[in-house]
């Protein structure tokens, strides 16, 4: 009985702030060493390891919405650092599950990169009369390439009603400039 203890004893000694496997534990509450001079690295790592950091602001259009963090600029043009799903719209038949009411259903037909001119002209809608009167009308449009993005520590409180209510606890912002692809 006495060796069970001093060996237990000597585990003890042994096992460190990360238990006898060795190695200190990542904390989830890395929030604290964050902050508008942290690196973006830094604060994308955090983020992964805690579900309480989130990031707000980093939406681009790409001829879809994407992340800024996965784009970069090719003169005028934003590209995509990485491949996204292409998807094409084909006929199945009313009864094939998960198709729409017409019977077509969205399936996957690969990948690819997107690019999008950084200006580029789209349509407004401008009404009068409180709405009676509306017409379409040509407007241009400059994507940011200086992304103001705000990084905030978030807790989540499930309390007895369906929806759970998020508190902001603690936030910084910080710039992302969008860099030249490769």
């Amino acid at each position: 009985m006495k060796e069970l203890i001093i060996i237990l004893a000597s585990l003890s000694i042994y096992a460190g702030v990360g238990g006898v496997s060795g190695g200190p534990k990542p904390t989830k509450d890395d929030f604290a060493k964050l902050g508008p001079n942290t690196s973006w690295d830094k604060i994308l790592n955090a983020k992964k390891l805690s579900d309480d950091i989130k990031i707000e602001g980093t939406t681009v259009f790409v001829s879809r919405p994407v992340s800024a963090f996965d784009t970069c600029l090719d003169g005028d043009i934003l590209r995509t650092t990485r491949e996204f799903p292409k998807y094409e719209r084909v006929k199945v038949g009313k009864t094939h599950f998960g198709a729409d009411e017409d019977g077509y259903k969205y399936v996957k037909v690969g990948t690819e990169k997107l690019s999008f001119p950084i200006t580029y002209t789209t349509w407004d809608r401008v009404c009068a009369n409180n709405g009676k009167r509306c017409r379409e009308v040509t407007k241009e449009v400059t994507t940011e390439t200086i992304k103001k993005v705000k990084v905030k520590k978030v807790k989540v409180y499930k309390s007895n009603s369906d929806r759970p209510r998020e508190v902001i606890q603690d936030s910084f912002n910080k710039e992302f400039i969008i860099p030249y692809c490769q």
